[in-house]
C-alpha cells in the first residue's frame, strides 16, 4: 500500500485506479459518422453549456455529458479555441429561436494539432489562429549543387571572387603600419 505522504483532502481523487497513463499516445479519434464533426469552442456560457463553430460554419450550443465531469475532467479542459468532436442531435425538435444542441464527445490537446491538421474533413476555417503551421517546411537544405543554373552558378562565382578581393586588399592594408614607431 502506498503511504500517504501529502495528507488532507487530495489522496483520494489521485488514487492510481483513477489516473490515466499520460505517456501513451493514443489514436486520434476521427469522426466515425455523418452526426459527428468538429467544432471549435468561441464561447464559455458557464457550467457544462459552451457556445461552438462547427465544420459547417453554423453556431451550436454544446453540452458537456457526464462523461467528462468530475474525475474524468482533468484531461479535458475546455477553453477558448479548443478544437472539439461534437454529436448533432438530429432526433431534437428543433425550435426556430434557439440555437441547436450538440453533445461533446472529443477534447483534443494541442498535442493533437499536426494529426488534425493532416485530416481533410476538418474544414480550415475552424483552425485557431494560435496554431501556426511548423515553420520546418519552409526550407529545403541540400549539399546538391547540380540543381542550380549556369547564369547562377556564374554570379555565385563573381560574388565570391568580388569578396576574395575585398579581403585581399584589406589584408595588403593591414601590412602598411599606419604610424613609425621610431617617432615615439
Amino acid at each position: 500500500m502506498v503511504k500517504n505522504k501529502k495528507g488532507g483532502s487530495g489522496h483520494k481523487k489521485l488514487g492510481r485506479k483513477f489516473v490515466k497513463a499520460n505517456f501513451v499516445k493514443r489514436k486520434l479519434r476521427e469522426p466515425k459518422s455523418e452526426d459527428e464533426i468538429f467544432a471549435k469552442v468561441i464561447r464559455v456560457n458557464g457550467g457544462s453549456v459552451f457556445e461552438v463553430l462547427c465544420n459547417d460554419l453554423k453556431e451550436r450550443q454544446m453540452i458537456i455529458r457526464k462523461k467528462f465531469k468530475g474525475r474524468n475532467k482533468r484531461d479535458n479542459n475546455l477553453s477558448v479555441n479548443t478544437i472539439v468532436l461534437v454529436g448533432l442531435r438530429t432526433w431534437e425538435v428543433l425550435n426556430d429561436k434557439k440555437k441547436p444542441k450538440v453533445d461533446l464527445l472529443e477534447v483534443y490537446s494541442t498535442n493533437d494539432k499536426n494529426d488534425l491538421l493532416k485530416l481533410k474533413s476538418l474544414n480550415k476555417k475552424i483552425i485557431p489562429d494560435d496554431w501556426v503551421i511548423d515553420q520546418d517546411d519552409v526550407f529545403d537544405f541540400s549539399n546538391d549543387v547540380n540543381k542550380m543554373d549556369n547564369n547562377e552558378q556564374k554570379i555565385m562565382e563573381e560574388e565570391l571572387n568580388k569578396k576574395l578581393d575585398t579581403v585581399n586588399e584589406n589584408k595588403n592594408a593591414d601590412e602598411e603600419p599606419d604610424f613609425d614607431w621610431d617617432d615615439i
